[in-house]
């Protein structure tokens, strides 16, 4: 063969190897630079991963730290309505009915929006906290009248039939979990009736019927009990912040 076509054939031999591999070298650093990206793509994505996670848990633990001082709160207030209650009734309340009444009047009294301390003071002026307590006349003829909030059957029967609870015998209101609910129901249907916290406590005691007639006539009322009311009301309250 000719020498200057053999040393061609050469040239060629050698620059078609040089290609081949510099195209390798390119395919390998294309290699490389993938693997270096996946590994890049899923170490973000397991971190991003785990971001989510401790943010979710984050929410988590907000979450229940917001119910542990909701749950704190509750237990704080219920706390303040015991204490009062055993300071301020002493022997005239049992333990088992000092139970009750701290956990029906808290829940009543947020129910219908009332200071707890309110409810207190109308069940002791009603009853001095006796869930078998039965009203009388000063004749000393019974009136009617029920239970820890006095009710009558025939206006508790009303009141029930509002709030779907079933009252079938008047001895019904001597338990402590139907006639605090009920009481507390009535006592807000006047205070409504008559635009007026002071008129609604006073149909109360009196009904609505009479302080309808007094106002309609300009009669005054008599307002013994409304404020019996009222210092029962300061009396508890003065007990509840002595106690904090």
């Amino acid at each position: 063969m000719h020498p200057v076509r053999q040393f061609s054939r050469l040239i060629i031999q050698i620059h078609r190897k040089n290609i081949w591999l510099s195209e390798m070298a390119s395919i390998g650093f294309v290699v490389l630079v993938a693997i270096s990206l996946s590994g890049a793509a899923v170490s973000i994505v397991r971190k991003e991963a785990d971001i989510n996670s401790q943010q979710k848990r984050i929410e988590q633990l907000k979450t229940q730290k917001v119910a542990l001082e909701r749950s704190l709160k509750v237990l704080h207030e219920k706390d303040k309505i015991a204490s009062t209650l055993q300071n301020y009734a002493r022997s005239q309340i049992s333990s088992h009915t000092l139970a009750d009444l701290v956990n029906l009047v808290f829940e009543n009294s947020k129910t219908f929006g009332y200071d707890p301390l309110l409810v207190l003071a109308v069940i002791h002026v009603e009853s001095v906290f006796d869930p078998q307590a039965l009203g009388r006349y000063r004749s000393g003829a019974l009136s009617g009248a029920m239970g820890l909030m006095q009710l009558k059957f025939s206006t508790a029967q009303e009141v029930a039939q509002d709030l779907g609870i079933v009252l079938t015998f008047p001895e019904d209101l001597l338990r402590p979990e139907v006639n605090i609910p009920l009481g507390v129901a009535y006592l807000t249907r006047l205070i409504a009736q008559f635009n007026s916290f002071k008129l609604g406590v006073l149909a109360y005691n009196l009904g609505p019927g009479t302080v309808s007639r007094s106002l309609h006539k300009k009669h005054p009322l008599p307002l013994r009990y409304y404020r019996k009311v009222l210092r029962s009301y300061y009396a508890l309250r003065d007990q509840a912040e002595s106690e904090a």
